[in-house]
């Protein structure tokens, strides 16, 4: 299987901080640079799902969160998850 690649979020946990809900945004590629369409993005705190989005046909997303750690996880039915 292919492998996604994420642009500007290069981690595989995120730490969101402040009080308030925060909108963390992003681009998913495939190894070509080119936007992965309608992927899955999921914001996981201690195993469960916190929060989660799909990207747009450009591969562009958007998924508020409350502060505090979380692991993102993106998935896509052609390309191995991330």
């Amino acid at each position: 299987m292919k492998r996604l690649l994420l642009l500007l979020l290069l981690a595989a946990s995120v730490t969101l901080s402040a009080a308030t809900p925060r909108r963390l945004t992003g681009r998913i590629e495939n190894a070509a640079g080119e936007g992965v369409a309608f992927a899955t993005v999921v914001l996981l705190r201690a195993g469960a799902q916190a929060a989660g989005t799909t990207a747009d046909s450009l591969g562009r997303f958007a998924v508020e969160a409350e502060p505090g750690s979380y692991t993102m996880q993106v998935r896509h039915i052609a390309y191995a998850p991330y």
